[in-house]
């Protein structure tokens, strides 16, 4: 349990992209332990992302995906039902946050000795990333849940034809506009042109994606 409070970043320091991809991943792992059924519709998707993030948010900032996973591994659940539930949320990570506290402390006992209890060291490679971004996509099928720290890493790998892009433009205004319709104050965190540009990058990237060999 050492080992997993190090291994990844907690959600408190995650930046927007990081935490847009936090929130699929965690859904679409959290829908395999339990056999919860993924919503089947975009908006009803979107919000459940959204209170996802909330409740993070609120309650288990300095908690990260590996030990979500293993929480919901090792809780004792005979029925899990058979649709996401949230409230659930608190029956699983109170206990386990519960234990790391007791575990935290027999750390802070032993601090003195910081070799005995090496952070573990997280060495991502680029293309591990990629891949990692490509298989939460490939569970969502969402281009939105494409993080936006990729795109200088893949922005030189795909080939777009002037088409494409003006295609990816195009769809990217309609995306930004439906967005704007289900969120009022999304031109305040960001202008509209930037959600344009945000989400054609995410289509492209998408493209890429879906045009990638193996």
């Amino acid at each position: 349990m050492v080992e997993l409070k190090y291994a990844a970043k907690p959600f408190f320091a995650m930046d927007e992209d990081e935490i847009d991809a936090f929130s699929a991943a965690t859904l679409f792992k959290i829908s395999v332990i339990t056999g919860w059924q993924m919503p089947d519709n975009e908006l009803h998707e979107s919000e459940l992302i959204s209170q996802l993030k909330k409740i993070f948010e609120e309650k288990y900032g300095r908690v990260n995906i590996q030990e979500v996973e293993y929480a919901f591994r090792h809780h004792l659940q005979p029925d899990w039902g058979k649709f996401f539930n949230l409230s659930m949320l608190s029956d699983v990570l109170d206990p386990y946050l519960a234990k790391r506290a007791e575990i935290s402390q027999l750390e802070e006992r032993i601090k003195s000795k910081p070799k005995e209890l090496p952070v573990a060291e997280i060495i991502e490679t680029d293309e591990e990333r990629i891949e990692a971004a490509r298989q939460t996509y490939m569970a969502t099928e969402n281009p939105l849940y494409i993080p936006m720290s990729l795109w200088p890493l893949i922005k030189e790998k795909v080939v777009l034809t002037d088409e494409l892009k003006a295609e990816f433009k195009r769809k990217a205004k309609i995306k930004t506009l439906e967005l704007a319709k289900n969120d009022k104050y999304l031109f305040k965190s960001k202008p509209e042109e930037k959600w344009n540009n945000r989400i054609s990058a995410q289509l492209a990237m998408e493209y890429y994606f879906k045009n990638l060999k193996g």
